[in-house]
């Protein structure tokens, strides 16, 4: 007898019915939190993504920085200036003027 006293609940058609519309509600409840997290984790990593595509933007730009250097250097590696006559360059000291590009 106690067993049917407590599966009245379930087997009456009203009750099912506002058990069914709490379990609706707190689905609804559930499905907009999830929404809202799965939101902010996809911001998250398109903040990521953005950080990351400038990082390597930047990186590209010095490395291609790097290789007009290593160009530079290397079509003026042929002149007969020495890392002394930079540095004296460099420092607004007396340079031989003969090896020097006009």
């Amino acid at each position: 007898m106690e067993d049917y006293v407590k599966a009245i609940p379930i087997l009456t058609i009203d009750s099912n019915s506002s058990i069914l519309q709490k379990q609706v509600e707190e689905l609804a409840d559930k499905t907009t939190t999830n929404d809202y997290l799965l939101k902010a984790k996809l911001q998250e990593k398109d903040d990521a993504l953005v950080t990351l595509s400038d990082h390597v933007m930047k990186l590209m730009a010095e490395v291609q920085e790097l290789k007009k250097q290593k160009n530079n250097a290397y079509q003026f590696s042929s002149c007969p200036i020495t890392s002394d006559d930079i540095w004296k360059r460099q420092n607004n000291q007396e340079v031989n003027r003969a090896w020097l590009p006009t």
